[in-house]
C-alpha cells in the first residue's frame, strides 16, 4: 500500500509499503468524502531506517489493528 503525503490518492506517494510492515498509528480520521485514513510512522521494513522512521498517511481499510504500548 502507498504511504502518502496527505489523505487521499491525489497526494504524492512517499513510499510503497510491503505486506506485514509495522505501522505505528498516531491519528485516525475520515475525509469529507468518507475515506478513512490513518497518520503514523513506519516502524519496520525498508523505510524504518529513516530518522524517526517514515511518517505519512495510509488508507485505514488496509491496516490491521492491534494494541502495542509504545
Amino acid at each position: 500500500m502507498h504511504l502518502r503525503a496527505g489523505r487521499g490518492t491525489r497526494y504524492r506517494s512517499l513510499a510503497v509499503l510491503a505486506k506485514s510492515t509495522n505501522f505505528y498509528a498516531q491519528c485516525w480520521g475520515v475525509t469529507g468524502k468518507g475515506i478513512r485514513w490513518v497518520y503514523g510512522e513506519v516502524v519496520s521494513g525498508r523505510y524504518a531506517g529513516f530518522p524517526h522512521g517514515r511518517r505519512g498517511r495510509v488508507n485505514s481499510d488496509r491496516v490491521a489493528t492491534g494494541y502495542r504500548h509504545r
